[in-house]
């Protein structure tokens, strides 16, 4: 007999809809869908009101989703914890761009959110395919029983022992760090590249941007633009020269914060790694 865990991701009979905002709709939502769920897109992608998730929701919703990175779009979280609460289903936070500040790592669950999904790499810098679930612990009880060694649907996708001591290990580190002394040396490094960038007679229109979406952790990247017709490269060539050297370097090219220009995130430079990035660049452009 094929239990309800065995099931899936076929939802068939099952409470399998997700009310999503359209707004916060993005690339990982997916993962909502291999799990057998089907999303119910909700309001605009710049609105979404009260009354347009409650008309989402009917006798098959099993939960309500919520991306942290886009929280300044459509309905803020507290309204959707209201909204929630009152038809009693639970809510899933995407919070992986939501750290720092480190005081986050217990916000969300103690506001009433349910399941609360973290990135083990990014901020956390911990093995990059793993992650952490959080909140009430009968859902994440649920979530377990799907993993490894039982036979649900994250079987396949089961994650090593090391790599979980590592998560842990990079998880303490972080904890105990200060959040005012990382964004001083973010700051610091990207002033440094700013002022090695101005120096460098084809590059223009230098900036420090903080970007401010939502709950995104509101840290400087540098943005900047090439004069193609004098370097007698175009960007994206510069870009791919960045990359394909040792080390490689791997930076946005026209992105939303610099369109057809290059941005650099200082978050995951270590120190000194700064001086590294701008010397490549030097090389590359004087050539």
């Amino acid at each position: 007999m094929v239990t309800w865990m065995q099931k899936l991701p076929d939802a068939d009979g099952l409470r399998n809809e997700i009310v999503h905002q359209r707004g916060h709709l993005n690339q990982y939502s997916q993962a909502l869908r291999v799990a057998g769920a089907k999303l119910i897109l909700v309001g605009t992608p710049t609105a979404c009101g009260p009354e347009d998730v409650e008309q989402g929701i009917t006798d098959k919703t099993a939960a309500i989703a919520f991306t942290g990175l886009y929280a300044s779009r459509g309905l803020p979280l507290e309204d959707v914890l209201r909204i929630a609460k009152k038809h009693g289903v639970p809510v899933i936070m995407d919070a992986a761009y939501t750290l720092p500040p480190r005081s986050n790592l217990k916000r969300w669950a103690t506001m009433g959110v349910d399941l609360v999904c973290y990135s083990g790499g990014k901020a956390i810098r911990g093995p990059s395919d793993t992650g952490i679930l959080c909140g009430r612990r009968d859902l994440v009880n649920l979530a377990a029983v799907q993993m490894s060694p039982h036979h649900g649907m994250g079987r396949g996708l089961k994650v090593d022992k090391t790599q979980i001591v590592g998560l842990l290990k990079a998880l303490q580190i972080f904890a105990s760090q200060d959040d005012a002394a990382e964004s001083a040396a973010r700051e610091a490094k990207a002033r440094y590249i700013m002022d090695a960038l101005k120096s460098i007679p084809v590059v223009t229109d230098v900036k420090q941007v903080v970007p401010a979406e939502g709950l995104l952790r509101a840290w400087p990247v540098v943005t900047f633009m090439l004069e193609e017709k004098f370097l007698g490269m175009s960007t994206r060539e510069v870009v791919e020269l960045l990359y394909s050297g040792d080390p490689g370097i791997w930076v946005y090219y026209n992105n939303v914060l610099c369109p057809g220009g290059i941005t650099m995130n200082t978050e995951n430079l270590l120190e000194g790694e700064e001086r590294v990035v701008v010397e490549r660049l030097r090389e590359i452009l004087s050539r």
